[in-house]
């Protein structure tokens, strides 16, 4: 099953016994037995924010943190209100809080070559943020270590770091995300939209010496058919426009794949690749001519100085048969992203495993907000 751990080689078939991780010893009432099995340039000052007392990383201590940083992805992206492309700040710092945790609780020089071996395939997006990057934020006066990542600040994005100060915790999307979120009855329609548009990226080795050699990146779309696809069910008077056609060409399904030639460029210090954009396609599936049914290719562009102009790289975090993390980095910023395996089963969370870590986290954040609201209240009156 999808929580079960990884075996430790490509090879090795023999799955462990599920691993059974400990209560958080901040919150002893929550006994989950959380299983495991199972993204791009790194700045070298923003590496040194993590440490390691060993040279081997604990599976137990890995598996927990690959879990917890799936049960946020998905409840952000469910609960905010751009999907799965993070706006909110506050779900911004938190979701690079729990990478850097999950980064930090893995040893490069033991899981690197394994992690390249695992990373071909199709992987659909989970979430993705745009933060800013360790060295932008020691510039502005900000921090890069410890819990400060976790807390957006109260001025901008960066904290205020003047004697005394009292950084104020604010809520994420996880506080809008339980059963009686007054946002719930229009979950159903978000649920719709964000559901309409799925991102994948197709990770290939195509040459006979199985190294990766191509990296496509598709975003896929499926058209809403009538106006009762997006009002919701209460709605008054809503019967009377519910029929109102959106998709009068019919079209069932469009792609657009931006194709990459890709290289793994280094496997230590980092896991990084070297992509190259160069050609586009746009693909249309419909039920009405001109289209075909099955989708035919209506567009294509070839980027002839793709290799020159249109470059980058990511740096692969963590990959296991489920779940796959990356960081593209830049000199001011970083943009992150949470995959799972396209075939994977995991979010489907049969076991209620992620549901339960997700009503973990909220508490957590329940009760940082409440200490920093304490906090400020202590200083004013003291």
């Amino acid at each position: 099953g999808p929580f079960l751990p990884p075996p430790r080689h490509r090879h090795n078939h023999n799955h462990p016994k599920p691993i059974h991780t400990p209560p958080s010893p901040r919150h002893p009432t929550f006994a989950l037995p959380v299983a495991a099995s199972p993204i791009d340039e790194i700045p070298s000052d923003t590496t040194s924010c993590t440490t390691k007392d060993s040279s081997t990383s604990d599976p137990a201590a890995v598996l927990q943190s690959r879990n917890r940083l799936l049960a946020l992805s998905t409840t952000l992206a469910r609960a905010s209100p751009t999907g799965i492309f993070l706006s909110l700040p506050s779900d911004k710092f938190k979701l690079q809080s729990f990478v850097r945790e999950l980064e930090g609780s893995t040893d490069p020089s033991e899981e690197n070559e394994i992690f390249r071996e695992k990373m071909t395939g199709d992987w659909t997006l989970v979430c993705t943020a745009t933060v800013g990057g360790g060295d932008l934020r020691r510039r502005l006066g900000g921090s890069d270590d410890g819990d400060d990542e976790t807390k957006p600040p109260a001025r901008g994005w960066f904290s205020d770091k003047s004697k005394g100060a009292i950084v104020k915790t604010r809520k994420t999307s996880l506080s809008r995300s339980g059963n009686d979120s007054p946002l719930a009855p229009l979950d159903a329609l978000k649920e719709k939209l964000q559901k309409s548009v799925v991102v994948t990226q197709r990770v290939r080795a195509t040459s006979s010496e199985d190294e990766i050699d191509r990296v496509d990146n598709v975003v896929e779309f499926t058209p809403l058919d009538t106006l009762g696809d997006v009002l919701p069910e209460n709605l008054p008077l809503g019967d009377l426009f519910r029929n109102v056609p959106l998709n009068p060409l019919g079209v069932t399904n469009g792609k657009v794949v931006l194709i990459h030639k890709a290289e793994v460029e280094s496997v230590m210090p980092v896991l990084r690749t070297k992509i190259a954009w160069t050609s586009s396609v746009v693909n249309v599936a419909g039920k009405s001519q001109p289209f075909s049914p099955e989708g035919s290719d209506l567009l294509g562009l070839n980027n002839l100085l793709g290799e020159f102009l249109a470059t980058g790289t990511f740096d692969t975090l963590y990959v296991d048969d489920d779940v796959r993390v990356t960081r593209t980095s830049g000199p001011l910023f970083e943009r992150l992203r949470v995959f799972v395996r396209a075939d994977s089963t995991i979010l489907e969370d049969e076991d209620g495993i992620l549901e339960s870590l997700a009503a973990e986290l909220r508490v957590e954040e329940k009760m940082e907000v409440e200490r920093s609201a304490a906090g400020r209240v202590e200083k004013e009156v003291g």
